[in-house]
C-alpha cells in the first residue's frame, strides 16, 4: 500500500504543478545528483554535453530550406506548430543550449547484451535515500531526454538528494542522443531494446527492482519491460493505466 501511495503521488507530478524553466530555486547543484547507487557493475561515465556551432548553424540551416508536407493539409494546428518550432529552434545558441542539456546530470554506461557492446546515454537524479524507488521515464519518437528536464526541476526544487523518495533515469533509446545502436524499426528491435535497457539498469546497481513509464513508443517498451523482466514492478502508462506486481 505504501508503494502504490508513493508511485500515484510521483505521478501526480505531472498534472499538478505547472513547469517553467529557469523559475526553480534548487535546494542541491547538480553534482551532489550525480552519486550512483552502490552496485554499478559496468563504467559509467559523468559527461558533460557539448556541441559545435557549426553542428547548430547546420540545424538552423535545415530548418529554413525545409519543405514541410503539411504545409497544404488544411490543419492549422499542426502548421502552427510546425511554425512556432522552426522559429524557436532558429533562436538556439550553443551557450543556451548547452547550458539547458547539462543543468542535470548526464552519463555515458558502457555495457554488453547479448554479447553486444553498447553505450547508453543518460540523464538522472540518484537520491541518497537507502529506500528510494527507481523510475525509468522512456521518451518517445521523436524524442530525447530533455523532456523529462522540466520534472527534474520540479524534484530539486522540492528534494534534496538526501531525501527524495525517488532515483529518476532517463536513458536515450538506441539511436538518440549519445546512444549508441540504430533507432527502433520494428519489434525486433523493441524486443532488444527491452532487454538493453533492463540489463542497463541492473547494471548501474538498480537490480532490486525499478517502475517504468515512457510516453509514444517508450510506452511499449515500459509494458514490455514489465512482460519481460521481474526487475520492472510496476508502470503507468499514457493511456492512465497503471500496472504494479507485489512487491
Amino acid at each position: 500500500m505504501y508503494f502504490s501511495k508513493l508511485l500515484l503521488g510521483f505521478f501526480s507530478l505531472f498534472v499538478s504543478t505547472p513547469t517553467h524553466a529557469g523559475d526553480f530555486s534548487y535546494n542541491e547543484p547538480s553534482t551532489a545528483w550525480a552519486n550512483l547507487p552502490a552496485g554499478s557493475s559496468i563504467p559509467v561515465e559523468r559527461v558533460r554535453l557539448s556541441f559545435s556551432p557549426d553542428e547548430v548553424l547546420q540545424m538552423q540551416d535545415s530548418l529554413k530550406h525545409a519543405r514541410h508536407s503539411y504545409l497544404n493539409s488544411g490543419d492549422r494546428d499542426q502548421n502552427d506548430w510546425i511554425s512556432r518550432a522552426s522559429d524557436s529552434w532558429s533562436e538556439i545558441t550553443v551557450p543556451n543550449l548547452e547550458t539547458d542539456l547539462n543543468r542535470h546530470p548526464q552519463f555515458n554506461a558502457s555495457l554488453a547484451v547479448d554479447g553486444q557492446s553498447s553505450n547508453i546515454h543518460f540523464m538522472a537524479l540518484f537520491s541518497q535515500e537507502p529506500a528510494a524507488i527507481p523510475i525509468v521515464l522512456l521518451h518517445g519518437w521523436p524524442g530525447n531526454v530533455a523532456e523529462f528536464s522540466d520534472l527534474f526541476d520540479i524534484f530539486r526544487s522540492r528534494y534534496s538528494p538526501a531525501d527524495c523518495p525517488f532515483h529518476l533515469i532517463v536513458p536515450s533509446l538506441p539511436g538518440y542522443t549519445f546512444s549508441s545502436g540504430n533507432p527502433i524499426l520494428d519489434r525486433a528491435d523493441l524486443v532488444r531494446v527491452t532487454r538493453t535497457i533492463d540489463r542497463f539498469l541492473a547494471d548501474i546497481g538498480l537490480d532490486n527492482g525499478y517502475i517504468a513509464h515512457g510516453g509514444d513508443i517508450g510506452s511499449y517498451i515500459a509494458r514490455m519491460l514489465g512482460s519481460y523482466s521481474s526487475n520492472c514492478k510496476g508502470g503507468l502508462f499514457p493511456d492512465g493505466t497503471c500496472s504494479l506486481r507485489d512487491c
